[in-house]
């Protein structure tokens, strides 16, 4: 069965977190390349997974990826 992918708009409208999976308001955290991506981490693990450079996140995972930034 081929489930086709979902579109940023579809991944924002549903408003479930694609690290942490609560609902709420997202903000799309975004990278330039996958090479860049640290498989390390929950938000690295789903990005590299799903073959994306964005992952639709809460404030507060978006936080916690901003702060390992650093």
């Amino acid at each position: 069965m081929y489930l086709p992918k979902a579109t940023l708009a579809d991944r924002l409208r549903s408003c479930i977190c694609e690290v942490c999976g609560t609902k709420g308001p997202l903000i799309m955290h975004h990278v330039r390349t996958l090479k860049t991506v640290n498989g390390d981490t929950p938000w690295g693990r789903q990005m590299l997974y799903r073959h994306r450079k964005t992952v639709a996140v809460c404030a507060e995972c978006y936080a916690k990826i901003k702060e390992s930034e650093r």
